[in-house]
């Protein structure tokens, strides 16, 4: 199922009354049925437009990579070389606030 035309596309109402009256004064001397078959016939082209731009892949879907999956996957020797140091200047920082070990409930 195709997704509808933007809003701003599908939604441009003229009353006939209007149109006529429009056209009259400016002195354009075309058959009311004649531009409602043209502007019908423009919204058909349109939305064959749309529904062609729709059904084409999309470049950027096309150029994925799939992945293959590892089984027993190499761990990278060091991935954090400062992750331990972190952790014991956490541990002191906590050590120090809170000298008990009681940390409070936030809630």
């Amino acid at each position: 199922m195709l997704p509808p035309p933007p809003l701003a596309d599908r939604v441009h109402v003229v009353h006939i009354s209007s149109l006529a009256a429009a056209l009259d004064k400016l002195n354009i001397k075309v058959p009311i049925e004649e531009l409602i078959k043209a502007i019908h016939d423009e919204d058909g082209a349109r939305r064959l437009e749309l529904t062609a731009e729709a059904t084409q892949p999309r470049t950027a879907l096309s150029t994925l990579v799939v992945s293959k999956f590892v089984p027993d996957p190499t761990k990278p020797a060091n991935v954090d070389p400062l992750a331990k140091e972190r952790r014991l200047r956490l541990l002191k920082l906590t050590e120090q606030s809170f000298p008990d070990g009681k940390v409070p409930d936030p809630f």
